[in-house]
């Protein structure tokens, strides 16, 4: 499972067809979806190693992403992971576990 976090690769191509030949540019959307990106990428790398030492291993932290937690919105934390602000919301859960909080 942690091998499959942001590694999704679907593009949307961004033209649709009208009626006729020409293309139609879809106008820019702002999404804070980012899993192509580095900084995402090596925000995701840093969060898994927190994750491994808070929980003590990986099949731990595996387990701990793939539950639905009450305190994340009755959500999974692997499903928050595909925003900037979902990603936040997890590093904040591993940081309050780090000071013996439980979540």
């Amino acid at each position: 499972m942690i091998n499959k976090i942001g590694v999704s690769r679907k593009r949307k191509n961004g033209i649709h067809k009208k009626k006729g030949n020409a293309p139609k540019m879809r106008p820019l959307e702002l999404d804070t979806k980012v899993p192509g990106s580095s900084k995402y990428r090596v925000k995701i790398a840093i969060l898994v190693e927190r994750g491994i030492s808070v929980f003590g291993g990986t099949e731990e932290f595996e387990g701990w992403l793939s539950q639905r937690n009450m305190s994340l919105g009755d959500q999974k934390p692997v499903n928050l992971l595909s925003t900037r602000s979902g990603v936040a919301i997890v590093e904040d859960a591993l940081a309050a576990m780090e000071f013996g909080n439980v979540l």
